[in-house]
């Protein structure tokens, strides 16, 4: 398969809700290489590409097109054995292979709540967290804490920490974190002052900016995972639970020093 891409893809890897968004609208919005002007009534969401795809066709004549360097946003793991379609999975290999990588990974814990409330809207059947933490994926047998834990491990491993970005310092560290990423990359900063990406919460503020093509943020609504709130809603049982299968990786990412917590 040959892409003959213009511009190199930068591939933003993370498990859902860990700041994927928060990651490719800082950089979109102040380095010249990334910079992509919404028009008006383009949903922000749609500058940026989603692997896999069920509109191969489009999707490739879309990055063959591309004026700036396209992000590409995937919460695959590393096994892409799940893509079933050899075609699908072809694509993913060579741009895989012809892209920069970021993997954006955030506290578990925080990852956790925050899925959790945003399932809830889509799956009535899922009202009680510990549970909830428990369950199986209806992908397969592992739970949301094995899921992410090994999520987070084998792309840390595939990739090297060196890839890794932080949400919590893409969120308290903004300048710094944004700037030396775009480094990394070798983007040139525009003039454009970095600073926090505001979420409108109102539909109306939303629709209106994007009728004007003025709409900074493309990120899902922010439920209640925001930093540090998983103290509020882990019981012992479920700190001893994330502790059994994941305390290692909260450890190995820096989260917490011991199991002590």
């Amino acid at each position: 398969m040959k892409l003959n891409l213009s511009q190199k893809p930068i591939m933003i890897i993370t498990h859902e809700r860990s700041g994927t968004h928060l990651c490719m609208d800082s950089l979109r919005n102040y380095f010249q290489e990334t910079y992509l002007k919404q028009n008006p009534f383009q949903k922000t969401r749609r500058l940026y590409w989603v692997l896999p795809t069920k509109k191969l066709s489009s999707f490739i004549q879309s990055l063959q097109n591309a004026k700036s360097r396209p992000f590409i946003k995937t919460h695959l793991t590393t096994d892409i054995r799940i893509i079933k379609e050899p075609a699908q999975k072809e694509l993913f290999h060579h741009l895989f292979e012809e892209s920069d990588h970021i993997y954006v990974v955030r506290d578990g814990r925080d990852v956790l709540v925050s899925y959790f409330y945003f399932r809830i809207k889509f799956d009535q059947g899922t009202r009680d967290f510990s549970t909830y933490l428990r369950s199986p994926l209806r992908s397969g047998p592992r739970t949301v804490v094995k899921y992410w834990a090994d999520h987070v491990t084998e792309w840390r491993n595939q990739l090297g920490q060196d890839k890794l970005v932080y949400f919590e310092s893409l969120r308290n560290e903004m300048t710094k974190t944004v700037t030396s990423l775009g480094h990394s990359l070798g983007l040139t900063r525009n003039n454009r002052p970095i600073e926090p990406i505001p979420v409108d919460k109102q539909r109306w503020v939303r629709a209106i900016k994007c009728a004007l093509g003025i709409q900074q943020s493309s990120a899902v609504l922010p439920g209640r995972g925001n930093s540090k709130t998983w103290k509020s809603h882990f019981s012992e049982a479920d700190k001893d639970y994330f502790k059994e299968i994941a305390g290692q990786v909260l450890i190995d990412l820096g989260y917490e020093k011991d199991m002590d917590w």
